[in-house]
C-alpha cells in the first residue's frame, strides 16, 4: 500500500562482526542480510569499527606504538593493507598490493608478527628492528599478531587483526 513504511531488515552488530571475522565483505553481508552495503558500513561506523580512512583504523586500533621508520616496513604495510581489505573489500588496495597481501596471508598461516622495540634489525626483512616472525602457537588464536607487553589490543582490534577465513586474491 503506498505511503506505508516498508518492512526493514534489522542488522545485528554481533552477527555482522561474526561474518566479518569469517572474511565476508560488506557487500557480501549486505546481500546475505537483504540490505545495502551502505547500511552495513553505517552500522559498523556507528559503533566505531568502520572508518572511511584506514588511517583512522590504524590510529585507533593499531596494536603497537611504532616509529616512522617502522611504519614504512613491509610488515606494517601488509597490516595496513589487511585493515583496508577487512573494512572495504579487495578494491580498497591496488592489485599489486593485493597480491602481496595474499602471499603474506599464506606465510601467516603458520606465523604471527611480533613487535618488541628491543629486537635488533634483520637485514632485508626488518631493517629497523622491532619486529619478528614467530611460529604460531595456540595462544595466538586466529590473530595475525602476537600479543605481548608491547601490544595494545582493542576489542575491535581483536576482530580487525584476525586472519581472514577466506582467501583474498
Amino acid at each position: 500500500m503506498p505511503g506505508h513504511p516498508r518492512d526493514r531488515t534489522v542488522l545485528v552488530l554481533s552477527e555482522v562482526l561474526e561474518l566479518k571475522k569469517k572474511g565476508w565483505t560488506n557487500a557480501e553481508i549486505a546481500r546475505e542480510k537483504g540490505v545495502t552495503r551502505q547500511a552495513v558500513t553505517k552500522l559498523l561506523r556507528g559503533h566505531g569499527i568502520y572508518a572511511r580512512e584506514r588511517s583512522k583504523v590504524t590510529r585507533e586500533h593499531f596494536p603497537w606504538v611504532i616509529t616512522d621508520e617502522h611504519s614504512r616496513t613491509s610488515a606494517v604495510r601488509r597490516l595496513r593493507d589487511h585493515a583496508a581489505v577487512f573494512l572495504s573489500g579487495r578494491d580498497a588496495i591496488n592489485p599489486t598490493d593485493l597480491k602481496r597481501l595474499s602471499s603474506w596471508y599464506v606465510l601467516m598461516e603458520n606465523h604471527v608478527l611480533m613487535f618488541d622495540p628491543h629486537l635488533p634489525p634483520v637485514p632485508g626483512e626488518f631493517p629497523y628492528g622491532g619486529f619478528a616472525l614467530k611460529d604460531r602457537t595456540p595462544d595466538d588464536g586466529n590473530l595475525l599478531i602476537r600479543v605481548n607487553e608491547y601490544t595494545k589490543l582493542t576489542d575491535e582490534g581483536k576482530i580487525i587483526w584476525a586472519r581472514p577465513a577466506k582467501r583474498v586474491e
